[in-house]
């Protein structure tokens, strides 16, 4: 019955929904539902109405009016404040990033809009009540990293290849490496408010394809296929998939981390516009961070 009804979801949609992915009205979330995602009890949520319309606007008008300075560029769009994936070890790096970090906190408490970031926390709150909700530290300047980042996909700039956090990681251990010890960083989840939907393209894709037996690429940038572990190139053509598009206002959790997934290229005039980033949780299970 669950898969019948998704079918015909504005949310989530497709031929076959082969994972279990949810949509959950904000006021019916358990506290254990993030827990239920990392261990696959649930492949993924859309808790839905945790921003109303009203502030879903306040929260643009917002991005809007910040200072593009302390934007940073990437090859679809705008990120706000930086990844930490930009953080290295160096004092020029680490300053950069934290100097952009503070603008946004800057701005966000200038602005009355702490609320944005304070109702964040309390939604992880809720949905993880057995965790004790925490951002984690960059442990060489001992400073919290981002809740998240603003990203605006522009349009005709594309999307984002087809990846899962888990081959992210493969690539980059360093980025992971520089925050707090004690973190599990295996199968992260992956978040995300959605606060404007292009007019065209920008949803997001499910594939039936896991981490476990699929682990390569031809490179990073490639958008049509995957290599698996037999060593045999998968035309994404030839792989079952579904299709998942919050609403404004709305969050995504899923299992970002072992899911293959990838965002369709941004088409027409309006751009696709998400705050949002990862979710893991400590090694002794006691705590659930979430960062970008």
């Amino acid at each position: 019955m669950q898969n019948e009804l998704l079918k015909t979801s504005n949310r989530i949609y497709g031929g076959e929904i082969f994972f279990d992915f949810r949509v959950i009205p904000f006021s019916d979330l358990t506290g254990n539902l993030i827990d239920d995602v990392k261990h696959r009890k649930v492949d993924g949520f859309v808790a839905t109405g945790v921003f109303s319309k009203e502030e879903v606007s306040r929260i643009l008008s917002w991005v809007e009016k910040a200072d593009r300075n302390y934007f940073t560029q990437g090859s679809t769009g705008w990120l706000f404040p930086a990844p930490f994936a930009i953080i290295t070890d160096t004092d020029e790096k680490l300053n950069d990033y934290f100097n952009k970090l503070n603008y946004f906190h800057g701005y966000l408490a200038e602005s009355g809009m702490t609320w944005f970031t304070e109702r964040l926390h309390r939604f992880f709150e809720k949905c993880g009540s057995n965790f004790q909700i925490k951002i984690p530290l960059n442990k060489v300047a001992n400073k919290n990293v981002a809740p998240g980042n603003i990203r605006i996909f522009e349009p005709l700039k594309g999307g984002i290849p087809v990846h899962c956090g888990n081959y992210f990681q493969w690539r980059h251990t360093h980025f992971w490496s520089l925050l707090e010890e004690g973190i599990d960083m295996n199968d992260q989840l992956s978040f995300f408010v959605l606060l404007q939907n292009a007019r065209e393209g920008g949803e997001l894709t499910i594939y039936d394809m896991l981490w476990d037996n699929v682990k390569k690429k031809v490179d990073v940038e490639n958008d049509d296929s995957v290599i698996n572990d037999a060593g045999e190139r998968i035309f994404l053509t030839d792989v079952k998939r579904f299709t998942v598009k919050p609403q404004p206002g709305d969050i995504l959790i899923f299992a970002g981390g072992p899911i293959w997934h990838r965002v369709e290229n941004i088409r027409g005039e309006v751009p696709r516009i998400t705050f949002g980033g990862f979710i893991n949780f400590s090694k002794d299970a006691t705590k659930c961070y979430y960062w970008s």
